[in-house]
């Protein structure tokens, strides 16, 4: 009796609302997972929900760009359902399929790209009078390299796993809510970032103070690339912060994911709404300047089937 009576005030209320937030609750929400709302991830999605929700507005679908902490934790709520499409990265992509990390118990096995993005690179930033000049002279040090849960730790782990830095030597990892005050106050070493450069954060932490970007290179450069293959050398252009000239760095690429069970018609008609939306796209975004999204055959996942055709 008293879940009917349940019903029928649902029902009542139903009846008491609007159309148009009758028609809200009909639609089917798809969610991206993206990275804090500072991060070029979280922008990134916005702009291809804009196309998207325009698009599909026929369709009773909208799409939502979801702040979260980045790439790892995309992925672990994609696995338990709990979003539909996700910004990440090659490297975490790449440790998700094969049980490395955070799936070591549980690889995520349906994991699935839809298109690629673009490509990311590490910004390593050192504090004015640190005396850092290359990764080697990290060790000890206090270091900001992203929250967990985040791609820019996960690419972190793989570079100081590759330095090998044993007991003192280790790298103390530092939590801080203003990277660039804690650079120029002192309380910060030096700080790593993963994005599509230029990056607003890194900016911020290149004007405060007379910090300096500092080159990724030499021997340990190519020991990461030679472990990890979604890695690459690569350099962050002088253009980007006004360098002298351009730093030598690693990058990856990050793509948009999804994972089997995500209705196949959700999976195309995304696909096909950003397709139809490119040009807006890279007007809104610089980041897409350079996107190529039918460039899908070196995906680190395999290519969910109903993009493969989508694509054609």
């Amino acid at each position: 009796m008293r879940r009917l009576f349940a019903i029928a005030l649902s029902v009542l209320a139903l009846g008491a609302l609007p159309a148009q937030a009758v028609e809200r609750q009909r639609q089917h929400v798809v969610t991206i997972g993206t990275g804090p709302m500072r991060g070029s991830y979280y922008p990134t999605a916005r702009a291809i929900c804009r196309v998207v929700n325009r698009e599909l507005r026929g369709e009773n679908i909208r799409c939502s760009a979801e702040p979260t902490y980045g790439s790892v934790y995309n992925l672990q709520m994609m696995q338990t359902g709990d979003l539909d499409f996700a910004l990440v990265q090659a490297d975490v992509q790449h440790q998700a399929l094969n049980g490395v990390g955070e799936w070591a118990q549980r690889p995520f096995v349906t994991l699935r790209s839809v298109f690629p993005v673009y490509e990311e690179r590490v910004a390593l930033v050192a504090a004015p009078g640190s005396g850092i000049g290359g990764v080697a002279d990290l060790r000890g040090r206090r270091l900001y390299a992203g929250v967990a849960g985040s791609g820019t730790r996960a690419t972190w782990d793989a570079i100081a796993g590759v330095a090998s830095w044993q007991g003192d030597e280790r790298v103390r990892l530092v939590e801080a809510g203003d990277i660039a005050a804690a650079l120029c106050g002192g309380r910060l070493d030096a700080a790593l970032t993963v994005g599509f450069h230029p990056v607003s954060a890194v900016r911020r932490q290149l004007d405060g103070c007379s910090t300096q970007l500092v080159p990724i290179a030499g021997a340990l450069r190519d020991r990461v690339v030679e472990r990890h293959p979604y890695f690459r050398a690569t350099d962050i252009a002088a253009a980007a912060y006004g360098t002298a000239a351009a730093v030598p760095t690693i990058g990856m690429r990050t793509d948009f994911v999804t994972s089997t069970a995500t209705d196949p018609r959700i999976v195309a008609a995304f696909l096909r709404a950003v397709l139809s939306n490119r040009a807006e796209l890279r007007e809104i975004m610089p980041a897409f300047a350079a996107w190529n999204p039918g460039a899908g055959t070196d995906m680190i996942a395999p290519l969910h089937p109903a993009a493969q055709q989508g694509a054609r």
